[in-house]
């Protein structure tokens, strides 16, 4: 189960023992002290790293032309994410967590 609440929602009923419960990462301790979150499998970080690091340079050798995509998890502050180290046409597709497409082009700034 993901909750993006900074601060435990009221929850009237107790989460089902073999759910796990990812959360924002300052706010593990407080679902912890809430009853009703408390019962959870585990209560993880939504994010669990602080930074990602790529490889700058990946080799393919194929006799036609492929597609690469890596699938990375990130932080957004003040609703800003910024992207360096691409080429100035690399594409940038970011996905919800259902799969759907909430941005696709080429700006490096979003």
């Amino acid at each position: 189960m993901l909750c993006f609440a900074v601060e435990p929602p009221i929850c009237y009923t107790n989460v089902v023992k073999t759910t796990r419960l990812y959360v924002p990462k300052e706010s593990i301790e407080k679902y912890e002290q809430k009853a009703a979150w408390n019962g959870a499998k585990g209560i993880y970080p939504l994010y669990p790293t602080d930074s990602i690091s790529l490889p700058k340079e990946v080799s393919v050798i194929l006799a036609k032309p492929t597609k690469i995509e890596y699938t990375i998890k990130l932080t957004v502050e003040n609703r800003c994410l910024k992207v360096e180290g691409l080429a100035d046409n690399d594409i940038i597709k970011i996905s919800d967590y259902a799969g759907s497409t909430v941005y696709r082009g080429t700006e490096h700034n979003i």
